[in-house]
């Protein structure tokens, strides 16, 4: 994989030639994953590059088989979410640079934001930069912002912001952060009837598979343990493309924001139950367990 660097007024690019790979044991990205943390919140600056993929092309094999792990009918439409499997291994990049003050290893995905502004054709070529945003303080530690944009010809047609918690020890907070208060949680669904969602033992292997995302938690109970999970969770991505993939037909080509919060981790195997609330200007969708005693997430859907 070849570098280039560009100069630029705002931020440094670094123009990659072809999309990396990783190998999660390799000894570099092992080395980069175990980094502890040593800086005070108040303190940590992440790196200021942008990373940039340019001329890319949707690989049509790899859209049909997300489609089927997220339950899409296979077509040649690109659901909302799939382009961040694009983004996702320039966003390690980042997360692995050797400037990153942070572990990349238990970090908790807390927020995501998607807005497509054009719908794009899977003959259509695009250019892909992913850069790190704010930092802010939080109760356990620091929270980032992670944003990708992609353009067809120049022009934004697509872009996201994830959210992510990265976890310091109690020493490196500051008194404010370490009294802070939690947040009250859901009471009830956002609406009476649901509908079911089978997420299944292998759901993070095979999202893992279409996404490139394999994180041992996601894979199997005793990997998943190793990191202090009584059990494998299912990728919050695969949980927001599978919610999506009951609302978005009534969205098909319009412009929408996407938004979703992670609240509680999804345990594998299990059903679970999708709420819609679309009395509002906003469309609000929850997912919930099979009784309805634990938010797993919570989303809204607006038009651009």
């Amino acid at each position: 994989m070849q570098t280039q660097t560009a100069a630029t007024n705002e931020r440094p690019k670094v123009i990659l030639d072809r999309a990396p790979k990783y190998s999660l044991f390799s000894l570099a990205t092992l080395k980069s994953l175990m980094r502890k943390a040593d800086k005070p919140a108040d303190n940590i600056v992440l790196p200021q590059q942008k990373v940039c993929l340019n001329n890319q092309r949707i690989d049509i094999s790899e859209l049909h088989a997300f489609q089927k792990v997220c339950g899409y009918p296979v077509s040649d439409a690109l659901p909302i979410s799939y382009l961040h499997n694009q983004v996702f291994d320039l966003q390690m990049v980042l997360l692995l640079d050797e400037t990153m003050p942070i572990p990349p290893l238990g970090m908790v995905h807390l927020e995501h934001s998607i807005s497509r502004l054009k719908t794009i054709k899977p003959s259509e070529h695009y250019d892909t930069e992913v850069f790190f945003g704010k930092v802010e303080p939080h109760k356990h530690g620091v929270t980032f912002e992670t944003h990708a944009e992609i353009r067809v010809d120049n022009e934004l047609v697509w872009h996201e912001t994830a959210k992510t918690l990265c976890r310091l020890p109690k020493h490196l907070l500051s008194k404010a952060q370490a009294e802070a208060t939690p947040k009250a949680g859901f009471q009830r669904p956002c609406a009476e009837t649901a509908v079911v969602l089978r997420a299944t033992s292998d759901t993070g292997r095979r999202y893992g598979a279409v996404s490139g995302d394999r994180n041992p938690i996601h894979l199997w109970p005793i990997t998943a343990k190793l990191f202090g999970f009584k059990r494998h969770i299912a990728h919050g991505m695969w949980t927001m493309a599978r919610v999506a993939a009951e609302f978005e037909p009534d969205f098909l080509d319009e412009s929408i924001c996407y938004s979703a919060r992670f609240l509680k981790p999804v345990f594998l195997p299990t059903r679970l139950h999708y709420y819609r609330d679309d009395s509002s200007e906003h469309n609000r969708v929850e997912v919930w367990n099979s009784n309805a005693s634990r938010c797993h997430m919570t989303a809204t859907i607006s038009l651009l």
